[in-house]
């Protein structure tokens, strides 16, 4: 089965500088960095897409569009290029490309020692209505909007519209939000259909959930697993319908590995596995991620390793 998504929201390049800190400054007592080489990996909702595409599925990339002579968007295009995902051109425009660069001592692989962010105002612009077209949702199986709270997902009228084509389309939608505040993302009739938090984002959840309901949620808990709640107007609080263990023995890295997680639900889900399967999917995928460096998409081998231990045929 082929499965055609549609992910919405932020987007950045990682990019990770390896070297050595050999001396100290003259000029301060500071370590020299040496660069010896460095890579770059899709980041945000682009590293989403980037595990949809190593699921097999058809991903197209809803974002704002950037300076074509920009480096580093040049560099995030040609990622997307070998990743398979197609990109939609709109008309919301922003000047520089953003990028998180990180600084790892060869000496000590598995350590960051130092973070860069180089966004702010003008790396980030909102997408509107003046971007919106049917013509995108045709044979859509999932929407995703993947908020990182950075402005691309800040205009609710534009949101009200896709909610309103997936609840006439029978589309399933999912949200993955760092906002405080999800109202945005409440647009009855139309209602996500499954949040991911992890626990932090769950509490901001159940703070607002007396105006805010969402009908499933699959909660990651780090080391401790997944688990999946349901919860309407009628429940003092979210009930669990059951909880999934990690399966990896130990976390390398974990970044990223939300957008695994979710991209294995969203697969599973898509494709007609039943949630409990779909959660477990997702909880092996997202184990593995965790168990490489730096930013990981699972390709065709994990998945087919994750089918083969947990039973599912697809």
């Amino acid at each position: 089965m082929r499965i055609k998504v549609l992910v919405i929201g932020d987007v950045m390049l990682d990019a990770y500088h390896y070297g050595r800190t050999d001396r100290i400054s003259p000029e301060a007592p500071i370590p020299v960095f040496k660069q010896e080489k460095v890579e770059y990996f899709l980041g945000g909702a682009a590293n989403l897409a980037s595990n949809l595409s190593g699921l097999g599925c058809e991903v197209s990339l809803w974002c704002p569009y950037y300076d074509e002579q920009d480096m580093n968007y040049m560099i995030f295009n040609s990622l997307l290029k070998m990743k398979k995902i197609s990109k939609i051109k709109t008309e919301s425009f922003c000047n520089d490309f953003p990028i998180k660069h990180r600084f790892v001592d060869l000496r000590n692989k598995t350590q960051v020692g130092l973070r860069w962010d180089l966004e702010g105002n003008s790396f980030y612009n909102s997408l509107s209505n003046k971007d919106f077209k049917i013509d995108y949702f045709v044979e859509t199986n999932a929407v995703i909007f993947s908020d990182y709270c950075k402005k691309t997902l800040d205009d609710k009228e534009f949101i009200r519209n896709i909610m309103d084509v997936c609840d006439e389309n029978n589309i399933n939608t999912f949200l993955d939000s760092r906002r405080d505040d999800l109202s945005l993302f409440y647009t009855e009739p139309g209602v996500i259909d499954y949040f991911k938090p992890n626990l932090k984002e769950y509490d901001k959840y159940i703070k607002q959930r007396k105006d805010i309901l969402f009908p499933k949620i699959l909660r990651t808990e780090s080391e401790s697993g997944m688990t999946l709640l349901e919860d309407n107007k009628n429940y003092d609080e979210p009930k669990i319908k059951f909880h999934i263990d990690a399966t990896s023995e130990g976390i390398v890295d974990p970044t990223g590995a939300g957008d695994t997680a979710l991209a294995a639900f969203v697969y599973g889900i898509t494709a007609g596995i039943n949630i409990y399967k779909s959660v477990e999917f997702s909880n092996y995928l997202s184990g593995i991620s965790c168990s490489h460096k730096r930013t990981y998409s699972v390709n065709k081998n994990d998945v087919e390793e994750a089918c083969k231990k947990l039973e599912i045929k697809l």
